[in-house]
């Protein structure tokens, strides 16, 4: 029998039929199967064989993983794109409900796989600008706090031209 650390995929699956996998966000849905000893577990995953999304390596992207069942966010957090073009979201938690784990680039706020003038304009549209606001743009709020400002900026240039 033995301790199942360490298997690749042991308990899980993967629903690929409502994958996302785009130039600049890739999703999927896991779930661990009915006969998995808990009912939950930590997983680090690491997106394979994606046929558009492809940020490029020491770019910083944003992850959430989403329990599908409930639509509440149970991880979120950043990770850096390796030298290989390789994205791993550590401990990412995963039930034998469904969860939903999805990758953007950080700063990509006209979803095209790269920043570029058009999310610069988007981002400069919406500066100073907090929810409710005319003008604010939800895409542009980087870390999630609200108001545009130097902080998104700050997200935003640690991504430019990479």
């Amino acid at each position: 029998v033995g301790d199942a650390s360490g298997y690749l995929n042991a308990y899980m699956l993967w629903q690929p039929e409502d994958s996302v996998d785009t130039a600049a966000t890739w999703e999927m849905t896991c779930l661990l199967i009915g006969n998995a000893p808990q009912e939950t577990c930590t997983v680090d995953v690491t997106p394979r064989r994606c046929q558009a999304f492809a940020p490029r390596p020491t770019m910083t992207c944003r992850w959430v993983n989403t329990d599908v069942a409930t639509g509440s966010v149970v991880g979120t957090g950043t990770v850096v794109v390796d030298q290989y073009g390789l994205i791993t979201v550590p401990q990412a938690t995963v039930t034998k409900g469904k969860n939903r784990l999805a990758i953007t680039i950080v700063g990509d706020i006209h979803p095209d796989g790269q920043l570029n003038a058009l999310d610069l304009l988007r981002l400069a549209n919406s500066w100073g600008k907090a929810p409710g606001e005319p003008g604010y743009d939800p895409a542009c709020d980087l870390n999630g706090d609200g108001p545009v400002n130097a902080i998104d900026l700050l997200m935003f240039a640690k991504n430019w031209q990479k």
